[in-house]
């Protein structure tokens, strides 16, 4: 019972521990109850001749709450 709350310190060490076994960059924010992460990935395109990179960036948001009965 009671009400759910988001474990900052715990929630955004888990984050920061993805992007790090992942090998992946971003960013990682705590506001009340909802965390948003940011990940941006840079790849080497090997399909294309010459040397081309390409980026991408995207973020998630999540938070805490009950649904259902």
């Amino acid at each position: 019972t009671g009400i759910p709350s988001l474990d900052a310190t715990a929630a955004s060490g888990a984050a920061v521990a993805y992007l790090s076994a992942t090998g992946h960059t971003g960013s990682v924010s705590v506001n009340g109850d909802t965390i948003t992460v940011t990940v941006t990935l840079t790849i080497d395109n090997s399909l294309l001749p010459g040397s081309a990179t390409v980026s991408a960036t995207e973020s998630a948001t999540a938070e805490a709450s009950v649904t259902g009965n």
